[in-house]
């Protein structure tokens, strides 16, 4: 008897604690950026004299537009479909950037398994890219889908870091963490429709992308014409 009601007392607490979790609908965000960029090598030997000279004096790019590449990275296994949709939302949101006149995709079979910034440096150099774009698309990160505790709903979130390696000096412009949230009714998901929640979410994260680097670009332009 004892036993039994200190069960019943373990899940009435279990009970009480998750219906008072909140849980935001259609929202989406960016949040500050963590770095998880892992399988990026630094130089074990550390930077020459020239190296750190070189580095120093980068100064974000004043001749648009610019002819950038991209550089997908996967940790852990993702699916096919999921990276041909954000990989395809990603490139199509960048060619809408009036900054930007070329977009080079460096293919995975030319990038090496343990990158380093030597090798982003002269894959962009050989791409004839001013800028290198990585993305680092980590399986435990990308299209994570949580069963709401009444069960109808299921949230879907997605983060994806990223970050622009300037080729000529291998200098990090920027880096930002790609945060999307958004909750559906769990019918579209029985209905065979996840490809759509898939495609929203990862828009939303283009669209991010998107807005943030122009406004990079447009601040480097700025400073470069006064």
């Amino acid at each position: 008897m004892k036993k039994l009601f200190l069960l019943l007392l373990f899940i009435s607490l279990i009970i009480s604690c998750a219906t008072n979790r909140e849980y935001k609908t259609s929202s989406f965000k960016q949040n500050s950026y963590r770095p998880a960029m892992q399988n990026i090598a630094l130089n074990p030997d550390g930077l020459t004299a020239e190296q750190i000279k070189v580095i120093s004096s980068t100064k974000p790019p004043k001749n648009f537009p610019l002819d950038i590449s991209v550089i997908f990275l996967t940790n852990g296994y993702i699916s096919s479909d999921l990276k041909d949709t954000l990989q395809y939302g990603i490139i199509e949101e960048l060619k809408k950037s009036s900054q930007i006149k070329r977009i080079t995709i460096i293919p995975e079979f030319i990038v090496p398994r343990n990158i380093s910034f030597s090798a982003i440096q002269e894959l962009g150099i050989r791409s004839l890219s001013e800028l290198v774009i990585i993305f680092n698309m980590n399986s435990s990160d990308i299209f994570q889908e949580y069963r709401i505790f009444d069960g109808t709903q299921i949230k879907v979130t997605s983060k994806i870091d990223y970050m622009i390696v300037d080729s000529y000096t291998s200098a990090i412009l920027t880096t930002e963490r790609l945060f999307s949230e958004k909750t559906y009714k769990e019918e579209i998901f029985k209905a065979g429709e996840r490809n759509k929640a898939i495609k929203e979410i990862f828009q939303e994260q283009a669209l991010i992308l998107g807005n943030s680097i122009n406004s990079l670009f447009r601040n480097a332009d700025i400073q470069g014409n006064n």
